[in-house]
């Protein structure tokens, strides 16, 4: 697949994003990245929770694979969001995270999902988050949640 994509014409591509799941837990997702590299991407990314990058090894093993950019699941500032949002608290994972990253030379791009009422108070927070971090922060992509099938109408009410 990724030499289909380069081999496009007139123009190949050249940026490619992992997704679907956790993309860090394919048991060959280094190679993968490499592969990537190797082809010639001149941008890769991945959307990830970024659990995986609250190691720095494997943080600095994804940036010598090939890795440029992060897309982070990022609810809020402050467990009080993630343990609404994702049932647990991960403020210190997601800073653990986020500063690995930056370690190893790559940016992050923030990915809150929106929901009226469990965290729309954090769109500022999480703005104002990504303007003191802008050294290591390129962006956001506020994501309004989207109900697709994968929660019950007692929970969606």
């Amino acid at each position: 697949m990724l030499r289909r994509l380069r081999s496009l014409r007139p123009v190949p591509c050249t940026a490619i994003q992992f997704t679907g799941g956790e993309p860090t837990l394919h048991p060959r997702f280094l190679d993968i990245l490499a592969a990537a590299r190797e082809l010639g991407f001149s941008h890769i990314q991945i959307a990830s929770n970024g659990l995986k990058l609250v190691s720095r090894e494997f943080t600095q093993r994804c940036a010598a694979a090939g890795l440029h950019t992060v897309y982070i699941q990022f609810d809020g500032v402050g467990d009080a969001a993630y343990e609404r949002t994702r049932g647990r608290r991960l403020w210190r994972e997601k800073c653990q995270a986020i500063e690995n990253v930056h370690r190893a030379g790559m940016k992050v791009v923030l990915v809150p999902t929106i929901v009226r009422g469990v965290n729309d108070d954090q769109v500022g927070p999480i703005l104002q988050f990504a303007i003191e971090n802008r050294h290591v922060i390129s962006g956001i992509s506020y994501q309004p949640v989207c109900f697709t099938g994968r929660i019950d109408r007692n929970e969606r009410l």
